[in-house]
């Protein structure tokens, strides 16, 4: 009985798991950025590697050195081809579970947008969590760039963007499941944030030093790219998009700035108009401001009237710098497609769906303010001295 006891006990634990095949981190290379570029016929992939030691320093706020980032390259006539590449000089196992940003270039964009939505899509390891990003810069050059205080690429607008949009909101940064998402949807145009590298406003013991920044967007439309529109194009966009927390509008008089509106939390109705020729649009838009900034009081009416025109004013110019790249910025298209489908079905037949600046008819603007912070918005407003 005793041996039958025995021989069970024996039985029972050559069925419990080990961790025979565990592996440590630092026998591990763990990817945290991507980039993808073309040239000469042959797809290019860059990974961006972070030594480990650097981030425990970070989050423990000693950080003395500056870190140590890794950038291989691979080339391949495919994306997969070029990744396999990379894994010939990778000496150790590699993980891309752990990416936070994609980085495509102007170059790779022109050739085709599905073969990588294809690609990583099919690639298990790669979670639908990374910031996208299009560039014109060295993407080698963009994974080097340090954050402050000699902080890794993590601290930066690269791997986290909404610390920077959430003060300022100009483009609204996307996530890849969010691009996979609206590259789908028929006429719909993704704004894909530009990065690039300034390397003249900040400085470093009195020497220039780079810093990420959002400088534009690429319009992608039908997986076909309509082109790049610079920051100085996009003003009106801010304000046709609902996640826009805050962002400065300013208001001139004489020609000189004398107020300026912290303004946020669009809401956006655009209504289609029934047209025998040509679809027609109408956009109504419902904001809130805040005075920031005022050198000569003006009235609360002035302010709102003002701040309504010049909001229309941009949103429109956004709109005709759109159709000069024969790009609809606003996705008016794809507003057909969704709230008036049988139209957009039998124009789209006769391939009569075009935008002209006549296309966007009426915008309609209604700016509420909040508060004007400390001071009244006019001596007038304030009460009676007892």
């Amino acid at each position: 009985m005793k041996k039958l006891r025995i021989s069970a006990c024996l039985a029972v634990l050559l069925l419990l798991t080990g961790c025979w095949d565990i592996k440590d981190l630092q026998t591990i290379n763990y990817i945290t950025s991507v980039g993808l570029d073309y040239k000469d016929g042959k797809f290019i992939i860059y990974a961006q590697m972070l030594d480990f030691t650097s981030i425990a320093k970070q989050e423990s706020g000693k950080v003395g050195q500056p870190p140590q980032q890794w950038v291989g390259k691979g080339t391949g006539e495919t994306i997969n081809l070029a990744i396999n590449d990379l894994y010939s000089t990778m000496q150790q196992k590699t993980l891309w579970s752990h990416i936070t940003s994609i980085v495509v270039s102007r170059a790779y964009l022109e050739q085709e947008t599905t073969r990588m939505t294809d690609t990583f899509f099919r690639f298990r390891d790669i979670r639908y969590t990374p910031w996208v990003y299009g560039t014109h810069d060295s993407i080698e050059q963009l994974f080097s760039a340090p954050g402050f205080f000699n902080l890794t690429t993590l601290s930066t607008i690269l791997n986290e963007p909404m610390e920077n949009y959430e003060q300022s909101s100009f483009i609204l940064p996307i996530k890849y499941v969010e691009f996979i998402s609206e590259a789908r949807e028929p006429d719909k145009t993704i704004l894909l944030p530009s990065i690039s590298l300034n390397k003249e406003q900040w400085k470093k013991n009195e020497k220039n030093e780079r810093k990420i920044i959002i400088n534009g967007v690429f319009a992608i439309q039908n997986q076909s790219l309509k082109g790049w529109f610079g920051r100085e194009s996009l003003n009106g966009s801010r304000w046709m998009e609902t996640e826009t927390i805050r962002s400065p509008l300013s208001i001139k008089e004489n020609g000189k700035i004398n107020t300026v509106i912290s303004m946020g939390k669009p809401d956006i109705d655009i209504k289609f108009q029934n047209s025998k020729d040509q679809p027609r649009f109408s956009i109504t838009i419902n904001i809130n401001g805040n005075i920031i900034e005022s050198i000569d009081s003006l009235s609360e009416s002035e302010l709102v009237e003002k701040a309504q025109k010049q909001i229309e004013k941009e949103v429109r110019s956004t709109y005709e710098a759109g159709l000069k790249k024969n790009a609809d910025l606003y996705s008016l298209k794809h507003v057909l497609y969704r709230k008036h489908h049988f139209t957009w079905k039998q124009l789209r037949a006769k391939d009569q769906i075009l935008l002209s600046q006549d296309s966007l008819q009426n915008i309609y603007v209604n700016v509420k303010l909040t508060h004007s912070g400390m001071l009244r918005t006019t001596p007038t407003d304030m009460p009676p001295e007892n």
